[in-house]
């Protein structure tokens, strides 16, 4: 049975500078996503996408690092900015992580100081198969967190790859190869489109992040995000699960707080109880080639990007269980969910 989410506005006039219509209507899609989410589907297929569906997530290879994609095709949410703050909060941590830009644009290499245009060795070399990730990486200013940087030439990679077979799992492929490689977590900065990049990230990915700022167009993005998700549950990876995270919250936007309470009452444990409010330091940062962890640590931002870091890492508790449901101890990945909602509640209590 789906969720009904009722739309409702707060008292006052919004009449000056809002149109109702267009809210209410992008309210009314969201509890359509939400629906579709939470029905099973009448084929097999859906139904297994059904059940992958969030709440719990654990890397499904015990013995290599745990791959996070951060998605979104809608700019301005902070994607790269959740990708690179999360990556340094788990560094902080004592985690080692690898972080990759596979967005042709390369934001994400920017944002830790190199320059796209002057690098000899990037991602492209070790997606094509002349290195590995290993060697094409580099240190940032942070212990414990590295760069698999990137520059245009990726983008040539969507062209070349999509007319070979298979070509969803050249990253898998390269990520298996490096092992554990010292590192506890990947995390992949996706591009903004649906091309052959982000199919390669998704089908590697044991978790999707989807940062989504609580406003009218995010219902659009969003829905095409899952859809995209669901797609790649049912030809390349089977066990890929999503959470959705808001970002570029502004308390003081009555629209924005009561979209985000409607994501919160009807997203339930697939969005991230942590919120990652507006915060100047955040754009800043990347002018200095830093992570907000390294620029100004005691930021409103700094702290609540830890808090996240701390739910996600609370959510991998059951890392072991997931080494049995490949074995068919747990009957199905639902299983793993009640597992992580009886953690919960042992944490609370």
């Amino acid at each position: 049975m789906g969720v009904n989410i009722a739309c409702q506005f707060p008292k006052g006039d919004l009449r000056a500078g809002f149109d109702k219509a267009p809210i209410a209507q992008g309210c009314h899609m969201l509890t359509d996503i939400i629906d579709s989410s939470a029905r099973p589907g009448d084929s097999p297929a859906a139904r297994r996408a059904s059940d992958a569906q969030p709440a719990a997530w654990a890397p499904r290879r015990p013995t290599l690092p745990g791959v996070i994609a951060v998605k979104n095709q809608k700019g301005g949410v902070a994607k790269t900015t959740t990708c690179l703050s999360l990556g340094a909060c788990l560094a902080e941590m004592g985690h080692n992580v690898l972080l990759v830009d596979l967005d042709p644009q390369a934001h994400l290499t920017l944002s830790l100081g190199l320059k796209p245009e002057e690098l000899r060795r990037t991602v492209s070399d070790a997606l094509l198969g002349n290195t590995s990730l290993v060697s094409v990486s580099r240190e940032s200013a942070m212990s414990g967190l590295d760069l698999a940087p990137a520059n245009q030439g990726l983008a040539l990679l969507d062209k070349i790859f999509y007319a070979q077979q298979d070509y969803e799992f050249h990253l898998k492929r390269r990520l298996d190869s490096m092992g554990d490689g010292g590192y506890d977590f990947v995390l992949i900065d996706c591009p903004p489109s649906f091309g052959v990049l982000t199919m390669n990230a998704l089908t590697v990915a044991d978790l999707l992040i989807i940062p989504v700022q609580p406003e009218y167009y995010a219902a659009h993005s969003l829905r095409q995000v899952l859809g995209l998700a669901k797609r790649t549950q049912e030809k390349s990876n089977p066990h890929l699960r999503y959470r959705v995270l808001a970002t570029m919250v502004d308390r003081r936007n009555k629209i924005g707080r009561v979209i985000l309470e409607q994501m919160q009452a009807g997203l339930g444990q697939a969005l991230f109880k942590t919120v990652i409010e507006v915060d100047a330091r955040l754009r800043e940062s990347p002018a200095f080639g830093q992570p907000i962890t390294l620029y100004a640590p005691r930021t409103r931002a700094a702290q609540q990007y830890r808090a996240l870091a701390q739910e996600l890492m609370n959510s991998t508790t059951i890392l072991a269980k997931v080494d049995n449901l490949r074995k068919g101890s747990l009957d199905s990945p639902q299983a793993l969910m009640n597992e992580e909602l009886t953690y919960d509640e042992r944490q609370r209590h």
